[in-house]
């Protein structure tokens, strides 16, 4: 940010440089995140918007706090989840790419 005078006397202008640090594309990718289906009784889908293609890591994570599965997609944009073996709840989706965390509802039926 850069500040510009000489301004007329009640006003100010002000530069904004968005090319670099604004959390944009973390921004994008929590918004891509799509979970399907969901409720979901033998598998989850979930897709994601991952332009650099960084490894995304996902634990599904019970209520009671603890982790029913981990998986990790490298180099793509989806995640194909077996719920095979998990139990019928509700859960929380922990996504995480990079720095950025963020989380999402699951049930499973």
């Amino acid at each position: 940010i850069s500040f510009n005078p000489p301004c007329e006397p009640d006003t100010m202008r002000m530069e904004i440089d968005l090319r670099n640090g604004t959390g944009i594309e973390e921004l994008k990718f929590d918004e891509s995140i799509r979970i399907y289906p969901n409720p979901a009784s033998s598998h989850l889908d979930i897709s994601w918007v991952n332009q650099d293609l960084r490894p995304v890591f996902v634990d599904l994570i019970s209520y009671e706090g603890s982790v029913a599965g981990s998986w990790t997609a490298s180099n793509a944009d989806n995640l194909h989840i077996s719920l095979s073996g998990i139990s019928k709840g509700l859960y929380l989706l922990k996504i995480r790419m990079g720095d950025h965390i963020t989380y999402r509802k699951a049930i499973i039926y």
